[in-house]
């Protein structure tokens, strides 16, 4: 068997396991793990008949090939002397590819191929990497031409003594050993040089050495902290200026990408590019020179040699990281690391630094303090969403496997528990590399290419904010994090984790979610008041942001807590957007008192679970008392306001624009209370409380504080100076106007009471400097059960323009959104449930098998415009794609039809095709099939797409999400295909061809979707199983749907 056959089998295994874990309730890994070793897997046995002979062959295969050096030499020497600058590129990727493939026996080849690539650097100008490989040449034997050349060449960048120094050198280590006539020549030329001899030693030759100690320097300022969620935060102690260094350190592991293997060193991560020392026994890795790749064979590049593009290819290149962290450990004793973790903090690491009178921190030391906090971070992270997915349980047992081969262990010495343990944590690492690694980038032609990932070990664990105070840099050797603003003492050192600055909060949030964490900074908290529904969290009545369409969350911003009851949050969106409709439309209706009522009764239900600082209840809340207000029921208006009062007072402007619009809330609002205890008067009422007066005047002192603010406004802020003038003038009068209503009303009251008072100034002075203290009302409407009522006769259900399954992709938002009215009478005459919740699964699993020729495909080939929506097609977004017909000289097939897009790095290429089932065809098998090719297609995006999305619906409203991803660097059709099985009957599928984040042509052909219950007879048709309808809407339909898109 390949690497590749093991995989797919054990990736079959792992995934079975993961569809049956509903069943068999594996809430951790661990279970997953032990089931797997009981009943599927003999791993001892599988080591010894299959692994290991296939890690062997597949080392065989990176070897060295001396036929491959010899006719890539050869390429590189016809191509070395032509004049054109494409064929001096090509003759050096030659001569580079020679050098790699040399076997290390064949020094003489070696020395030759060295010796070619200087002359071509010569050629080039460029005399400081000719020099080097003259001195990979001369390291492996000497040569009188090469020296010339290389004096020559030190003379033409005026650095004479060194040339001196070297031809002394020469003589004196081999004066024994030269013949006469070749020391005669060494020391004449010594002799010629001796006129430059500068007495200053000049030496510019690159010395690499093993790490044996970890830089790392952090400011005594700064001090690290466990918060909530143990989370590690880094404070300052004391103030600290802009643009101060406070942490340097060099990464722990490193792992560089398929494009950049060769072109920095993997020991001391120099840039070697066409100047590299080639590793001695595999074509993977390059070395600056030849005493690094001798020391990195030795620390570690020997347990990977051979296997590190089979790690990165199936594993992913987070695979290596993982596994150099392992490889670097003095020993695997979990039982050890996990003593040590119950009372590991990396502030006692951040003291034992500082009291070390040594440079650098040892190796190995921090090597046991990395795994250990890296453990430590996955215990966070799976709080927060238990892990049990397959892919990484795959990756972890083949990782774990070369691991025992490399390391020559034997897999019988463990038992099954000690198993389990060792793969988990192989697991564990895989899962936080991808949450917790910084991308090493550099910038070419406006793109950014990403060089490497890595991690530290004190500053992978500095948090993110949306506005930062702090930025990080990496070159190569150290990651330096720098303050961008004057931080005060006691704050929290913040960096961002790489989420641009223009996306929207949700948007933000997703990216976050991705790294299991929810960012609550100021901008984020603000936004999510402001603009945004949130849900309360149950256990800090902090703000949960959720949106059942475009953000399905249920952490919470404030203690990163999930809520206990996700279901729960879509049908209180919903109550909450029935409520704003019917608070929008009571004024057409009859009976308001009587709906109010309801209302009332709503909003106090939907009070326990919104999140009440947000700006949207907030508005609802104060459109509610306009109402009552505008009815005249002042008692209503009134308690409400209290409530409204209390909660918005928490957000009072910032900024001018909001100055004005809360002062003329409160203008409102003391009206409301004037005409109140107007009308109280005139009948005779006046056993007013005394609570009624208070509200009145502190309503006039803010609204006297807020005039005082807006006189003060600069003229060119909001509205000019004229304005602001009139503006200021009118309120100045109207609250002269209000104090002397509210005079006549305390004179009022104090006459019914027989005050010996002569008017009302004296009640309102005492009343005025009173404290008055408000308390959050909780009125008795309020239900604060943990199960919203049933039976709220305003909630209907209008969801039924909701048939295309479109939240797995912002864009698919977008575009179905304005065809919706068109395509409700061909989907499906079933309702769909409106409370589905869709995940993305991200898989990349390919099945060998090919589609028949005779499988029914139940696609339909034709692409329509969105005026021809009623008709079953692919159809596009604005984005127009071209179609044609072309020929192949395949087996696959002979003429079909091609998609074609061009491709763009900022936005979404996509055709989409819907594919309802009838219930009775009991469909629970799809195969998917699809051909692409890209023509010079470039990657624009670290996560880019080019390739199929199928969305699949279950009739019990669950869904998944099956990916199909090409390789965008191959321009020849290539095959993707999905054997989807499942246990639940499927209702329908959503398929979209798309790209995104690349420019350039991508081009789609035999798009295929079949399944058993369709079968292979050439009389059974696509229409017996599915439920496409053909009608046209009438016009009364048209005007219905478009009305309900309008509202």
């Amino acid at each position: 068997m390949s690497i590749s056959e093991i995989y797919s089998s054990i990736r079959k295994i792992c995934d079975k396991v993961d569809y049956d874990n509903n069943a068999n309730c594996f809430n951790k890994a661990s279970g997953q793990l032990d089931y797997i070793l009981t009943n599927d897997l003999d791993l001892s046995k599988k080591f010894s008949e299959s692994f290991v002979p296939a890690f062997e062959r597949e080392i065989i295969r990176t070897k060295k090939s001396l036929d491959d050096a010899q006719r890539f030499k050869q390429f590189s020497s016809l191509l070395k002397n032509l004049t054109d600058i494409s064929f001096t590129n090509k003759a050096m990727n030659n001569i580079n590819m020679a050098i790699i493939s040399t076997p290390m026996e064949e020094d003489n080849l070696l020395f030759h191929c060295f010796s070619q690539r200087s002359t071509l650097h010569s050629n080039q100008d460029d005399y400081e990497s000719s020099l080097k490989d003259l001195d990979h040449a001369l390291g492996i034997r000497l040569s009188y031409t090469l020296v010339e050349r290389k004096v020559d060449i030190l003379n033409r960048l005026n650095r004479s003594s060194e040339a001196y120094r070297m031809v002394a050198d020469i003589i004196d280590e081999n004066e024994k050993i030269l013949t006469s006539d070749k020391l005669k020549q060494y020391k004449k030329l010594k002799k010629q040089l001796r006129k430059f001899k500068s007495p200053h030693e000049i030496d510019n030759g690159q010395q690499s050495s093993m790490v044996k100690c970890l830089d790392v320097k952090i400011d005594q300022r700064v001090r690290i902290k466990k918060i909530q969620c143990d989370r590690y935060d880094f404070q300052t102690n004391t103030d600290i200026a802009a643009n101060t260094e406070i942490l340097s350190e060099q990464p722990m592991v490193i792992s560089f990408t398929a494009d950049f293997l060769h072109d920095y060193c993997h020991n001391c991560r120099k840039k070697v590019t066409n100047t590299f020392w080639p590793c001695f026994y595999c074509t993977e890795v390059v070395f600056c020179t030849k005493k690094c790749a001798e020391q990195a064979l030795q620390a570690f590049h020997q347990h990977e040699c051979g296997l590190l593009t089979t790690m990165r290819d199936k594993l992913g290149n987070q695979s290596i990281t993982v596994y150099r962290d392992f490889i670097q450990l003095p020993h695997l004793n979990l039982a050890l690391h996990r003593d040590e973790l119950q009372t590991f903090s990396l502030q006692s690491c951040l003291e034992q630094l500082a009291q070390q009178t040594t440079q650098g921190l040892d190796i190995s030391k921090a090597n046991q303090w990395f795994f250990i906090s890296q453990r430590e971070l996955y215990q966070r992270i799976v709080r927060r969403k238990p892990w049990r997915r397959s892919v990484e349980l795959c990756n972890a047992i083949i990782l774990f496997m070369i691991y025992c081969y490399k390391m020559n262990i034997d897999i019988q010495q463990f038992e099954q528990k000690e198993l389990i343990e060792i793969i988990e944590h192989f697991a564990i690492s895989i899962v936080r590399t991808q949450l917790n690694e910084y991308s090493w980038q550099q910038k070419e032609h406006q793109d950014r290419q990403q060089i490497a990932s890595f991690q530290c070990l004190f500053g992978s664990h500095i948090n993110h904010e949306c506005d930062p105070n702090a930025e990080w840099t990496f070159d190569g050797q150290k990651f330096v994090v720098k303050t961008i603003k004057n931080i005060a003492a006691n704050e929290s050192i913040t960096i961002t984790y790489g989420v641009p600055k223009e996306y929207s909060l949700f948007k933000r949030q997703r990216y976050l979610q991705n790294l299991y964490i929810m960012c609550a900074c100021s901008r984020c908290l603000e936004e999510t008041r402001d603009s945004c529904f949130a849900i309360r969290c149950e256990n800090c009545n902090g703000p949960i942001p959720f949106d059942m369409d475009e953000f399905l969350n249920d952490w919470c911003m404030i203690c990163e807590r999930r809520y206990e009851s996700p279901s729960i949050m879509t049908l209180v969106q919903k109550q909450f957007q029935t409520l704003q409709r019917a608070i929008r439309l009571i004024s057409s209706i009859n009976n308001q008192k009587a709906w109010l009522g309801n209302i009332e009764e709503l909003m106090g239900s939907l009070a326990s679970y919104v999140y009440l600082e947000s700006q949207l209840f907030i508005c609802l809340v104060s459109k509610l008392c306009d109402r009552y207000i505008e009815l005249e029921m002042w008692p209503q208006a009134i308690e409400w306001y209290q409530w409204f009062v209390n909660v918005a007072a928490l957000h009072i402007a910032k900024n001018k624009e909001n100055d004005i619009i809360y002062y003329y809330n409160l203008k409102k609002w003391s009206n409301a209370y004037l005409n109140y205890l107007e009308q109280n008067v005139q009948a005779g009422k006046t056993n007013i409380t005394i609570d009624y007066l208070q509200t009145a005047i502190y309503l006039f002192a803010e609204q006297r504080k807020i005039l005082e603010s807006l006189r003060q406004m600069n003229r060119f802020e909001v509205i000019d100076s004229i304005q602001l003038k009139n503006m200021t003038r009118s309120l100045a009068q109207d609250l002269q106007c209000k104090d002397y209503r509210l005079k006549l009303v305390c004179m009022e009251i104090c006459k019914a009471k027989e005050d010996t008072l002569a008017n009302g100034d004296e009640i309102v002075k005492d009343l005025s400097v009173e404290k008055i203290e408000f308390d959050k009302l909780k009125p008795d409407m309020y239900n604060y059960a943990h199960e919203l009522s049933a039976s709220i006769s305003l909630e209907k259900r209008i969801e039924k323009d909701k048939h295309i399954p479109n939240s797995y992709h912002c864009h698919l938002i977008h575009i179905i959104g304005s065809y919706h009215y068109r395509m409700l009478f061909f989907v499906t005459n079933d309702d769909i449930d409106s409370e589905r919740r869709y995940k993305l699964v991200k898989m990349d699993f390919t099945d060998s098998t090919i589609f028949g020729p005779n499988a029914i495909n139940l696609l339909h080939s034709n692409l329509i415009r969105s005026q021809q929506l009623t008709h079953i097609g692919w159809f596009s977004d604005h984005f127009r794609w071209e179609e044609k017909i072309q020929c192949f000289n395949n087996r696959w097939t002979f003429c079909d039809k091609i998609f074609i897009a061009k491709c763009k790095p900022n936005s979404i290429r996509a055709i989409y095709q819907f594919v309802p089932f009838k219930i009775e065809s009991n469909v629970r098998h799809l195969y998917f099939s699809v051909r692409a090719t890209a023509e010079q297609l470039v990657e624009q995006s670290n996560d880019g797409f080019y390739g199929m999305l199928a969305l699949i619906e279950h009739v019990d409203g669950t869904d998944e999400i099956i990916r199909l991803k090409f390789r965008y660097e191959s321009e020849s059709w290539s095959l993707r295909v999905e054997d989807y099985r499942s246990t639940k009957t499927i209702k329908s599928v959503t398929i979209m061809l798309a790209c995104y984040g690349y420019s350039g042509i991508a081009s789609f052909t035999d798009v295929r979707l079949t399944s058993e219950s369709a079968g292979l007879d050439p009389l059974f048709s696509a229409y017996d199983i599915c439920s496409w309808c053909s009608f046209q809407p009438n016009d009364h339909q048209v005007k219905e749907i478009e009305s309900i898109i309008e509202y």
